[in-house]
């Protein structure tokens, strides 16, 4: 037991002489550093452990040192594609030259030829909605000889079906309606006074029905099709994003002059 006790003051006796020493010789650069001589050229000494962290640069600077080569392969540098010219590329382009006043020269009155041409600038045009009307016809035809021996033939063609019998809605109308109700979350209400904007007085019913016979004559079935399909995979994820609804309500504000209430509309 003694032995053990021993040893372990001993360990102690050897870790504070290393700290010592170590402490003297930090205690020593100290005191030269700052009492020592002072002089710009001098040459500071730090011990072998420490790093220079300004001098580093002065230290390891060799003037005889070589510069090194770098020898790249002959290649084809690529034109890097500017945020502009991605942005526009998808879009399609409308060339306009403008041309001087007159190709005549100016100095001895002779015909100029063409030289080239150089790109100036590009511009993103808006286009508004237009709205245009399709008046469908149907043209018929007969066989004048059969006419003549008493056996008419008259030939019609097939017309294409509208998205609603009897309606004036085309499928186009009909598609940007529900677009904008349920892809852009825009309430017939809104949707109403756009139309009425551009000289079309569609009311919010009208837009309601096409939308609720458009949705059970042609979507559907497709709807049940993708319905289905959806049933025979294993997993299936879903976007449940809410979008808001407003709604009327009718509140009770003032009692009438013959009775009852007055129901008003917010």
């Amino acid at each position: 037991m003694t032995d053990i006790r021993e040893q372990e003051m001993q360990g102690k006796i050897d870790e504070l002489t290393a700290q010592k020493a170590s402490l003297e010789a930090e205690n020593k650069q100290l005191r030269k550093a700052q009492f020592g001589r002072q002089s710009e050229s001098k040459k500071v000494v730090y011990p072998e452990e420490q790093m220079s962290l300004f001098n580093e640069a002065e230290t390891e600077a060799k003037p005889s040192a070589p510069e090194p080569e770098i020898s790249v392969k002959p290649h084809k540098r690529k034109k890097k594609v500017g945020h502009r010219e991605e942005l526009l590329a998808k879009l399609p382009h409308q060339k306009i030259v403008v041309e001087p006043e007159t190709t005549v020269c100016p100095e001895c009155g002779s015909t100029l030829s063409p030289v080239g041409e150089e790109f100036i600038r590009s511009e993103v045009v808006y286009i508004p909605a237009r709205v245009e009307v399709k008046d469908f016809y149907r043209k018929s035809y007969e066989c004048r000889p059969c006419l003549k021996q008493g056996q008419p033939a008259i030939l019609k063609t097939a017309m294409p079906q509208p998205v609603i019998p009897h309606s004036i809605a085309s499928p186009s109308v009909i598609a940007h309606v529900m677009m904008q109700k349920y892809g852009y979350a825009l309430p017939l209400y809104r949707q109403e006074s756009e139309w009425k904007r551009i000289g079309l007085a569609f009311s919010r019913a009208n837009l309601a029905n096409w939308i609720i016979i458009a949705s059970k004559e042609w979507l559907a079935p497709v709807y049940g099709r993708m319905h289905e399909m959806l049933l025979e995979e294993r997993g299936l994820h879903a976007d449940e994003t809410p979008s808001r609804c407003t709604t009327k309500k009718v509140v009770k504000i003032r009692a009438s002059p013959i009775g009852g209430s007055m129901p008003a509309r917010l």
